[in-house]
């Protein structure tokens, strides 16, 4: 707006008058502007729906997999999870996270390092390769990106789990194997990476001697299937107050046994430090396979906790 300077020489009464008449309303619109950003900030607050969408896999476009299931849901997908191995280059996977980050979605990959040594990982045996990925996603600034490594590591090898598990390794040396690989994300100023610490829902004796420290970790979190949710919450929550993520969940079977019930406590705000629920759309998981999951979901997402 273009304000008229008065001439001091030929200023009088009523032009003073209406100079400050003009200082009060742009004053007032100020205020409402600053009233309006901060209610939209407010509002984006809500917690964030995503998923790992099996049938996407491979396909170098899922958006119109992702709109497929918004349409099922009636709600839009924050954010796109899927898997990439330590063979995975980042050429092939940041043409991806610049896809998904371009339509306003947060990428998150959970990098799963099998047939790697977590002790040699610490040690920098691997630096070359974890250096190309901690470059590209620092190309990808200011876009977050969320990382998941060492996932489930509760789980012992010999009955479904990783080989990082600290069944098989020392707690000691998968901390410093997390911190290591923290290290080199920051020394390429990959500052847009967040870091998700994923445990299963499951073993929770053996969680907490796990944690690399809230230093190294942007999200805490578990995987859950039916599994004793308020637990393994009072358990994350003692161990940090970092935000939550839930990296996986689904019902406990092929049905929604145990889903609809979690679904419930996530509405109500049951967990007030989730910050994002992350669905495992695969298998006797799928959306397909399982309508009473699916409507779960729905009266889930339609609640005031997911409302932004």
């Amino acid at each position: 707006m273009r304000v008229h300077r008065i001439d001091n020489n030929r200023s009088h009464p009523s032009a003073l008058a209406a100079w400050l008449l003009l200082l009060i309303l742009l004053s007032g619109s100020i205020v409402a502007c600053q009233t309006q950003n901060t209610s939209k900030n407010t509002a984006t607050s809500g917690i964030l729906w995503g998923m790992w969408i099996k049938d996407a896999d491979g396909n170098p476009d899922p958006n119109p997999i992702i709109a497929n299931r918004e349409a099922s849901l009636g709600h839009r997908l924050d954010v796109f999870h899927w898997y990439e191995s330590w063979d995975s280059s980042w050429s092939n996977v940041g043409t991806l996270v610049e896809k998904i980050s371009s339509t306003g979605r947060v990428p998150m990959i959970t990098w799963e390092a099998q047939n790697r040594s977590v002790k040699r990982i610490a040690q920098g045996g691997y630096d070359a390769y974890i250096d190309s990925w901690a470059t590209g996603a620092a190309s990808n600034k200011p876009q977050e990106i969320w990382i998941r490594i060492f996932h489930e590591f509760n789980d012992p090898p010999t009955n479904g789990g990783y080989p990082w598990s600290i069944d098989a390794n020392s707690p000691a040396d998968l901390i410093a194997a997390w911190r290591h690989v923290h290290d080199r994300f920051a020394a390429a100023g990959a500052d847009n990476v967040k870091w998700v610490w994923n445990p299963d829902g499951v073993n929770q004796d053996k969680i907490q001697p796990g944690y690399p420290g809230d230093r190294y970790v942007d999200y805490t979190g578990w995987d859950t299937y039916g599994y004793n949710n308020a637990k393994d919450y009072q358990v994350l929550a003692a161990i940090s107050k970092k935000p939550m993520v839930i990296g996986e969940f689904g019902p406990e079977r092929s049905q929604d046994s145990g889903l609809r019930g979690f679904t419930n406590e996530i509405a109500s705000g049951a967990y007030p430090l989730v910050r994002a629920v992350v669905y495992f759309d695969e298998g006797k998981y799928s959306l397909a396979r399982n309508p009473s999951a699916r409507h779960a979901l729905k009266q889930m997402l339609a609640s005031a906790a997911f409302k932004r």
